[in-house]
């Protein structure tokens, strides 16, 4: 779920921070540059870790501040295809559910990857698996429970503006679609898609988790 990524970047330190110390202030940059942001095909910055390399301070003409190649790494939240996670059910909609781990609530689990057979109860925006063996009658799914799910896809979108407008590139990671004749080469699969946004369509997020609840032990924690 999370993983360590070493990064490297430009720090820029202004003129008027020159006389406090000089490691705080790459700190404070970094954590204002990438803390809580999602850096495509990378996942979420959670927190930093530690400096590896800091170089020297260079002040370029015509400009008074330093700027220094900074080596370090960072915390990132970034689960691996096939992971079983658990969150809460944040919203309850026709079309499946949403998920929220507290700091990161772009989680979707659709309808057809819920427990089979589940309904959606629309008057009281619920869902439900009618499992015929269960003792209680039909197994209810509300916003506050928490579930557990295993992560199917990860998508990165990047919103850029061209000549003719605005354009989503999602790059997906997916689990490989497994022929029981074959051995799979990769663990996954990755694939890059653009589509065309109007200026009235939300961006869209720039990370993005799929997961399923349709297998043994997952759905409501309170199910099994």
């Amino acid at each position: 779920m999370f993983v360590l990524v070493i990064l490297e970047d430009k720090i820029k330190i202004s003129p008027e921070k020159f006389d406090r110390d000089n490691t705080d202030m790459i700190l404070a940059e970094i954590d204002q540059k990438f803390i809580n942001k999602v850096l495509i095909d990378v996942g979420l910055c959670i927190t930093f870790y530690d400096l590896l390399e800091v170089g020297d301070p260079y002040v370029y003409p015509a400009e008074g501040s330093a700027h220094q190649k900074v080596k370090f790494r960072l915390v990132v939240f970034r689960p691996f295809i096939g992971e079983v996670l658990t969150g809460t059910v944040s919203a309850c909609r026709e079309d499946g559910i949403r998920v929220s781990m507290k700091f990161f609530d772009d989680i979707v689990i659709p309808s057809y990857l819920l427990q089979a057979p589940s309904e959606f109860n629309a008057k009281q925006r619920f869902w439900q698996w009618n499992f015929e063996n269960s003792e209680d009658g039909n197994l209810v799914m509300r916003v506050g429970d928490e579930v557990r799910y295993r992560v199917r896809t990860v998508n990165f979108t990047q919103v850029t503006t061209t000549v003719k407008g605005r354009v989503a590139t999602t790059n997906t990671e997916a689990a490989p679609v497994v022929d029981p004749n074959s051995i799979p080469v990769e663990p996954t699969r990755r694939r890059s898609t653009s589509v065309d946004l109007t200026q009235e369509e939300e961006s869209p997020s720039a990370m993005q988790i799929v997961g399923c609840c349709n297998e043994d032990g997952l759905g409501l924690t309170g199910w099994w």
